[in-house]
């Protein structure tokens, strides 16, 4: 017999040794820790190939793995619902897992979002959690409220956008104007601890008064001829800005 049958033949008889095992499912790895509470594992697929003659054996396996996780917060819904002059945001968990908080966004273009609230987070929990919070001053028009979710290592995600259309009053008007002298600042409601800053063009401030009555006068007669501008505060939060127009 030649060498060249002979390889031949060794090949046929490799083959007909060769033996595949299937597929079993292989759990490994997995981290548990208490207190804030974590799970970690990775499941893996093994084959197996096994192949002999008469001289050598090899036996090799190969685990392709992957990974499964879960998600911080499972979020049934996110609602706005507007009452009387306020919105009133809520929100329902199935599951939080290592949640810590919920941040409320709000933007009047529906692009450039700021924090208005926030709520802690259960942390971990297994049924339904409750959530409501409210915006006392919601703009004038269109207003756009998401929900953020954040979990303890700093990961994120967002809600759908909740729309709510607010068509009531602003909360103070001003008259005259223009002026070439005093202004009356009127309020349609007198919240406690409010109060007023009145800056010109470059956000100098120039008066800066608490408000105790629905009814007040500013005294600008001895500004030069200029715009400039009344911001409402209340509990440190800007809620209204209004223009003067400042003639001779």
């Amino acid at each position: 017999m030649t060498v060249k049958a002979s390889m031949i033949l060794l090949f046929f008889i490799g083959l007909f040794n060769t033996v595949s095992s299937q597929k079993q499912f292989l759990s490994s790895g997995g981290n548990i820790s208490g207190g804030t509470g974590s799970i970690s594992f990775s499941l893996g697929q093994v084959t197996d190939a096994y192949f002999s003659n008469a001289s050598y054996s090899i036996n090799e396996g190969v685990q392709q793995p992957f990974i499964t996780s879960l998600l911080p917060v499972t979020l049934i819904d996110f609602q706005a619902n507007l009452k009387s002059n306020t919105v009133v945001l809520n929100w329902n968990t199935f599951t939080e897992i290592n949640s810590l908080n919920f941040i409320i966004e709000k933007s009047g273009d529906g692009i450039q979002f700021s924090t208005i609230n926030e709520t802690p987070a259960a942390g971990f929990s297994y049924s339904i959690k409750r959530y409501s919070s409210i915006d006392l001053f919601p703009f004038v028009g269109t207003n756009y409220y998401r929900l953020k979710q954040v979990d303890k290592d700093g990961k994120f995600s967002y809600s759908k956008v909740a729309i709510v259309n607010y068509k009531n009053k602003q909360i103070a008007s001003i008259f005259p104007n223009p002026t070439n002298g005093v202004v009356n600042l009127i309020l349609n409601t007198l919240p406690e601890k409010i109060s007023y800053i009145l800056t010109d063009e470059n956000g100098k401030v120039l008066q800066k008064n608490n408000i105790v009555n629905q009814q007040t006068k500013i005294d600008i007669i001895k500004l030069p001829s200029a715009i400039y501008f009344i911001q409402l505060i209340l509990n440190n939060k800007e809620i209204q800005t209004l223009q003067i127009n400042k003639t001779k």
